[in-house]
């Protein structure tokens, strides 16, 4: 039984997060991308395509976190 309560408490945050998230997404507008490699396998294949991207395009902001 405990573990139906957690699933309810979990679908509850999740379509919180889905409403706030289609609430607020008229204001922000802007294109967004991060960019990120794992601890456990940094091949440097996400950093060259973060350079790729920030060479490349304009419209989308692009940041790499490490």
């Amino acid at each position: 039984m405990a573990s139906f309560y957690k699933i309810i408490k979990n679908t509850l945050i999740a379509e919180s997060a889905r409403i706030s998230y289609f609430l607020t997404k008229p204001f922000f507008k802007k294109n967004i991308w991060i960019i990120s490699e794992t601890n456990f396998q940094a091949q440097e294949n996400g950093y060259e395509f973060f350079c790729w991207i920030e060479k490349n395009t304009t419209d989308i902001d692009v940041y790499y976190v490490t």
